[in-house]
């Protein structure tokens, strides 16, 4: 599937129907790890965005400019969780009806704010050990149902709406040198897709690096062997980027774009969680923290450098990590 360029135009538009609805979140200094690695690191607080993750963005875009299928077929969903709360609070505030589907071992509490968020408006069904299989069922009851099936990864207009937050990474003035390197998480690939798109548009000079968990590199798998790779089976502990196949666009984008990934370690990742939790007093839910996580990887090469860490939420079940 090709994928066309992101125009600025189309961001700039995206950005203008976020008034009063989605945050600008702040791009914040973060002096434990700068002395850490030596470096100069900034944090893209997407935890502190509405429903605690940067996927609200996306949902809203893509109703935005298909809002008239939505309210009259109504909108079905599959998520990990936090794709779910953006569709249920956009789906209360433009009061349209939609069915989300959920793995069944989603936490409970991104399970309950999604029934918050969406209200009357919403039914939830919980279905599957994981997103790959609740996503297939919600492709099968949209199918059925003509309703209009929100894409949490593959999908322009969720791609444009995530590729705000690229935008508001390059447009902040507090950072007065150029950005070296932007750390993203890598789930089905939305986020990384926006940001590598907005890249091109403000500064081809700055590098943008992946990260996903070591059992579930499902776009590294891809890029390795240049086409979509499905994986047979993952880790779906870190749920928020657990998925077993990465969406075309995405891959096609990240592809194209010579992605380096590097892969995070469940043990590693656990120990960074509570490090930043305990120097910084930020909760990073398991998908953000890999961001933290990876730097110990590559830090001969980032030296000296500027850098921008998606901290991409902030929903975490501490009562999961304490069992551990």
């Amino acid at each position: 599937m090709n994928f066309t360029q992101i125009k600025l135009e189309e961001i700039l538009e995206a950005m203008k129907s976020f008034e009063d609805i989605i945050k600008t979140t702040p791009l914040e200094y973060n002096k434990y790890l700068s002395h850490k690695y030596k470096s100069t690191i900034y944090l893209k607080r997407e935890d502190l965005q509405v429903t605690g993750s940067f996927k609200i963005r996306g949902v809203l875009n893509f109703i935005n400019n298909n809002k008239l299928h939505c309210i009259e077929r109504g909108v079905v969903c599959a998520s990990a969780g936090n794709h779910s709360q953006g569709v249920a609070l956009m789906c209360r505030k433009f009061k349209i009806f939609g069915d989300i589907f959920l793995p069944i071992n989603t936490p409970s509490y991104k399970v309950d704010k999604t029934i918050q968020y969406g209200g009357d408006f919403i039914k939830v069904h919980q279905v599957g050990s994981d997103f790959d299989f609740s996503y297939n069922q919600a492709k099968c009851f949209s199918q059925n149902n003509e309703s209009v099936f929100i894409h949490p990864f593959d999908d322009r207009d969720i791609i444009v709406g995530q590729s705000t937050v690229g935008y508001e990474i390059f447009s902040d003035t507090s950072i007065t040198d150029n950005i070296d390197f932007i750390v993203c998480p890598i789930g089905g690939g939305g986020l990384i897709s926006g940001i590598i798109e907005s890249a091109k548009l403000f500064s081809q000079s700055t590098r943008i690096l992946g990260c996903e968990p070591e059992g579930a590199s499902s776009m590294k798998k891809s890029i390795e062997e240049g086409k979509v790779v499905k994986l047979n089976k993952i880790d779906v502990f870190i749920d928020g980027v657990s998925v077993k196949e990465v969406g075309n666009y995405n891959f096609n984008i990240c592809k194209n774009y010579n992605l380096k990934i590097e892969l995070s370690n469940l043990n590693s990742l656990l120990k960074t969680i509570f490090d930043i939790y305990e120097k910084t007093n930020i909760s990073m839910e398991l998908a953000s923290a890999m961001t933290v996580d990876i730097l110990n990887n590559i830090s001969d090469k980032i030296k000296g450098k500027t850098i921008v860490l998606i901290i991409s939420g902030g929903n975490i079940d501490m009562n999961k990590l304490y069992s551990l």
